[in-house]
């Protein structure tokens, strides 16, 4: 059998091999190249061993699987093979067949234990149902899910908003408990994402007045939830008290979600987020005031797909991190500036997959193949605003005691976004709250403040899109609000060159095979390639190979992203021109 996942293929005679082929990029012509190269290779491999072609040995199954557009192949020997493509639809199929008996049993529990409770519990008509789905993950792969909701008829007295005040919400969260610290256990690792979606629920009755707020679960200032489908941001004090129906709500998902952090041992190993949803009801009642709960177990039977029951070595490097080449060169009147966003703290804010990798790994070819000292390079790792806007300020002092015959580069990978009224186009930090404008860092402010030193010119680099999407092509934010912006293109002064990593509406997208931002990958694959071919690196064959090549491995995967350049009129005859070696 041969084990492989994603790139590295192992034969059961311990001869390896690369594949670089991507997703959607298998078309007719490759898929004959890779099946006649995996056929040599077993020839080799057996001739190793001196097994005959017609050994029953030989006759093994091999499966390769890409997703989408899923290639198998099976029965293959040295005379014959059987090629058969398998969509996402027939995997997830495939995988719910499989476990349909499973969420039957739970199912079944469920009704049991439900059936068990006293009848005054029993009222409370609690529901918990588990459901597979196939999703597209953060890193732009393919993830088959584990959810399961919890949900009940509702009982909170008026104005109470602690789980121990409902009978329902208390035996629902019970059953949250054993079910995640038993049956559940099984799929929650040290390295498993898990999200939980909690919904406080509120009838129309209105607060008259003040609800005290004993502060249980602390003051919450300025988090970022969903009310009624719209993103806002809440607070909640006990000074101020509870005076609206929607704080109610908030604070009866905040406890559930204190309920879970503090109850639930299994989850202090797993990597978990909580967003909040609020509901307000017209009608009153009892029923309207209820949490519910649903519980998302990412990637939970990735294993169950068969692309993931093949194997990738665990010390996996990115070609482009592997024999990075290194130039005698200094180039120190080169100031650089990175900063890497991959995790938010706000948890309705997803991560950036490989954000980290892309700044490290552009930091290392600034030092190696660029030959800028590593004393002129400022790295920043999930910088939160005060921590970036230190950065930019240092950037700009260095760039000014420098002189005006320095270059200045600034790469930034992260969540980007635009403002949907002006446009205007700003960097997430990683305690951002993306509508909270005052608390994101404006491009053109960033341009500004850098552009007083007067450098020879300033180079931008953004693996960012700034239209609200995330790498994976979906929305940052939820809800009815979560409004995809084009970004206004500013009209660049002084010695500014801007190139983005996608345009317009478009997301820049992950490359999850190579473990980086897809133009990253390519920005530093062109850049490996021309210092070997010994030819000159000046930003505009950079740029312009790195814009064919995004272009090319995004409509493979029927994607669009282009990478575009703005240019200040400044620079308009000459930064094509700028070299670096």
């Amino acid at each position: 059998m041969f084990r492989t996942l994603n790139r590295c293929i192992t034969t059961p005679y311990g001869v390896k091999t690369w594949i670089t082929s991507s997703e959607r990029s298998v078309t007719r012509g490759i898929k004959s190249a890779l099946i006649l190269s995996i056929c040599v290779i077993c020839v080799l491999s057996a001739a190793a061993q001196n097994i005959e072609p017609d050994d029953p040995d030989w006759h093994t199954e091999i499966v390769i699987e890409y997703l989408p557009d899923s290639l198998q192949i099976a029965e293959i020997s040295s005379a014959s093979f059987r090629l058969r493509m398998e969509s996402p639809d027939a995997v997830l199929q495939r995988v719910l067949d499989e476990n349909q008996n499973i969420l039957d049993s739970w199912q079944q529990e469920f009704d049991a234990r439900r059936a068990a409770l006293p009848a005054s519990q029993r009222a409370a008509n609690i529901e918990i149902t588990p459901s597979i789905e196939m999703v597209t993950a953060e890193d732009g792969g393919r993830d088959i899910n584990l959810n399961i909701s919890f949900s009940y008829g509702g009982d909170y007295p008026p104005g109470a908003y602690k789980p121990e005040q409902s009978n329902a919400s208390a035996t629902l969260l019970e059953f949250a408990k054993a079910k995640i610290e038993t049956e559940l256990a099984q799929f929650l690792t040290p390295e498993t994402s898990v999200t939980f979606i909690i919904t406080g629920e509120t009838d129309g009755a209105q607060i008259r007045r003040g609800i005290p707020y004993s502060g249980d679960f602390g003051n919450i200032s300025s988090r970022l939830m969903l009310l009624n489908n719209e993103l806002h941001n809440m607070t909640v004090t006990q000074e101020t008290g509870i005076t609206s129906n929607a704080q109610l709500g908030f604070l009866r998902a905040v406890g559930v979600e204190d309920f879970l952090r503090k109850n639930v041992t299994t989850l202090q190993r797993t990597n978990n987020t909580f967003q909040i949803n609020v509901v307000e009801n017209r009608g009153t009642g009892d029923r309207y005031r209820r949490v519910s709960l649903e519980m998302v177990i990412h990637g939970a039977l990735n294993h169950q797909m068969r692309a993931n029951h093949l194997h990738v070595d665990e010390d996996f490097v990115p070609d482009i991190s592997q024999n990075v080449p290194e130039t005698e060169i200094i180039n120190d009147d080169i100031f650089v500036l990175i900063i890497a966003n991959e995790n938010y703290s706000n948890d309705m804010l997803p991560t950036v997959p490989f954000a980290i990798n892309d700044g490290k790994s552009f930091a290392q070819y600034c030092e190696k193949t660029l030959g800028i000292p590593a004393r002129q390079i400022i790295f920043v790792q999930d910088g939160s605003l005060d921590v970036i806007n230190s950065a930019i300020e240092r950037m700009t002092a260095s760039l000014r005691n420098a002189g005006d015959t320095t270059t200045a580069i600034v790469y930034y990978a992260g969540h980007g976004i635009s403002n949907a009224e002006t446009h205007e186009a700003f960097i997430i930090p990683s305690d951002g709250n993306p509508i909270i404008f005052d608390r994101l860092i404006s491009l053109n402010s960033m341009y500004n403040a850098l552009g007083v030193a007067s450098a020879k010119s300033l180079i931008v680099i953004l693996d960012a899109c700034f239209s609200g999407a995330r790498r994976n092509g979906e929305m940052i934010m939820a809800g009815a609000n979560a409004v995809q912006t084009e970004p206004k293109v500013e009209n660049s002064q002084g010695n500014l060159i801007v190139i983005n990593a996608a345009e317009g509406y478009q997301s820049a997208r992950a490359f999850r095979e190579q473990q980086h931002g897809l133009f990253t990958y390519y920005l530093l694959k062109t850049l490996k390639d021309l210092t070997n071919n010994e030819e000159d690196i000046t930003l505009g064959a950079w740029f312009e190979t790195t814009k064919d090549a995004v272009l090319r491995e995004a409509y493979l995967r029927e994607n669009e992203q282009t990478p575009t350049v703005t240019v200040s009129s400044e620079m308009e005859d000459s930064w094509e021109n700028i070299k670096f070696n």
